[in-house]
């Protein structure tokens, strides 16, 4: 006998194994897990559809908000968070659900265990979240360096970088150099008293004034030390 929904074998109550069973789970012969085809439908997400029409990202935080923050929290932090938090649902009644979207759960004292006082959301860096491994991914990183150690989004890089015309202040060489076509590494340098940004120098000038513990003392008698054995020549 045929299965009165395909051309098989029949294999129980007139219909072959595989829809028998599918009737059996789902109540219908019909398909109900269709798989998930295009772009993901959440807003201004390019990520290839997962489930139910979303990306695998998107899907886990429709499934269960917080999951994966929660999950990488405990892998990344064993025994160095709240023990409540071991339950996702107290984890979430202590840091309440991001403000924004791209909002982003940093400790405020790292020395400190993650707990209900010791964390805050954060604003996200005002870029979307580039796939890992695209030209965007080192740009995001940097943009989240700038905004966690000083407050400082891209606007206001972009602002400093205009205001030292791409120059670096100390060599005045363009701060987007290359030697032997590889980019010269830039460094946002910052007073280590205060923790304030000031300027942006290549790395190499950024280190030599860090060698002479940032002492503008130290450095004018390196320069006219420099410069007497200099005139000598």
């Amino acid at each position: 006998m045929q299965c009165s929904e395909c051309e098989s074998a029949v294999y129980a109550h007139g219909l072959c194994q595989k829809h028998y069973w599918r009737k059996k789970r789902t109540g219908t012969t019909e398909r109900t897990r269709l798989p998930a085809q295009g772009p993901c439908k959440a807003d201004g997400c390019e990520r290839k559809a997962f489930a139910k029409g979303y990306c695998s990202m998107h899907y886990q935080r429709l499934r269960a908000p917080l999951y994966t923050i929660w999950r990488n929290l405990r892998a990344k932090y064993p025994g160095a968070y709240d023990p409540c938090w071991d339950d996702r649902e107290a984890f979430i009644d202590d840091v309440g659900m991001p403000p924004l979207a791209g909002s982003q759960l940093r400790r405020i004292d790292k020395s400190r265990p993650w707990s209900k006082d010791n964390c805050e959301w954060r604003e996200p860096v005002g870029m979307k979240t580039p796939p890992k491994g695209s030209p965007d991914w080192a740009k995001y990183q940097l943009a989240w360096k700038y905004m966690r150690k000083f407050g400082l989004t891209m606007e206001d890089v972009d602002r400093m970088l205009a205001e030292q015309n791409g120059e670096c202040p100390i060599c005045l060489m363009p701060l987007m150099l290359e030697v032997e076509g590889k980019p010269v590494k830039v460094c946002l340098d910052h007073d280590h008293k205060t923790g304030l940004p000031r300027e942006f120098l290549h790395d190499n000038c950024n280190k030599g004034i860090g060698q002479l513990a940032d002492e503008p003392e130290r450095c004018e008698r390196a320069a006219a030390y420099l410069r007497k054995h200099h005139a000598e020549k």
